[in-house]
């Protein structure tokens, strides 16, 4: 659909509930700009557990800045 924003997935290397694998292929299929997570969790957007996820997400939702492609946070 025209008009809408890019959109932004964020894939946690070791989440236990959803494999890594799983974020990137949505991702590719979508044509999102993806950030990845090195940790063991299952959601990390604004928990105040990053900040360096935290951060893409704000400028995301604020400017629809979307992460440097192979974009990388830790936890």
């Amino acid at each position: 659909m025209s008009g809408l924003p890019e959109t932004m997935v964020i894939s946690i290397t070791g989440d236990p509930s959803t494999p890594y694998e799983g974020g990137v292929s949505l991702a590719d299929s979508l044509g999102s700009a993806l950030l990845t997570v090195e940790g063991e969790r299952h959601t990390v957007a604004l928990q105040g557990i990053s900040t360096c996820v935290d951060q893409a997400v704000a400028a995301y939702l604020i400017d629809l800045t979307l992460p440097l492609e192979d974009a990388r946070c830790s936890l």
